[in-house]
């Protein structure tokens, strides 16, 4: 039996993201997970949502292999960015985490909490892709 395969079906397969690269956006503005995940999808990445800082780790928990970067807003109800944070370390994840916020912050703030970068609010979709970007593997 002869199976009539393109010759470049391989190819494609090598040129598209691994299947187990997500970002995981943090968020508990439903109007920034939004923008996040249409500005997120031409990444060809899955974007997985959180809604708090709760919800963040509880995907953490059942997908930290499949996540690349973490986009995580500071202020939150409940878990703050800061908590969920050290948080993750206390479960081991290690990938760059993007800390966003409205608030005063500074990079080196975020820096010496863990966190890879930081974004100031509110953001364009190019600078907040571009941030995203500059953190995957």
């Amino acid at each position: 039996m002869n199976a009539n395969l393109p010759a470049d079906a391989d190819d494609d397969a090598a040129d598209q993201a691994p299947v187990n690269e997500a970002i995981l956006l943090v968020d508990d503005d439903e109007t920034v997970l939004e923008f996040g995940r249409i500005a997120l999808s031409r990444l060809d990445r899955e974007v997985l949502i959180a809604d708090n800082g709760e919800a963040c780790l509880e995907r953490l928990r059942d997908e930290s292999s499949r996540v690349s970067v973490i986009v995580l807003d500071m202020q939150m109800p409940g878990l703050s960015g800061e908590d969920v944070l050290r948080e993750m370390k206390q479960l081991g994840v290690s990938c760059p985490v993007l800390m966003c916020s409205g608030y005063d912050f500074t990079e080196q703030q975020v820096q010496a909490l863990g966190a890879a970068a930081f974004l100031a609010k509110p953001y364009r979709m190019h600078e907040f892709v571009q941030a995203v970007t500059s953190l995957l593997p």
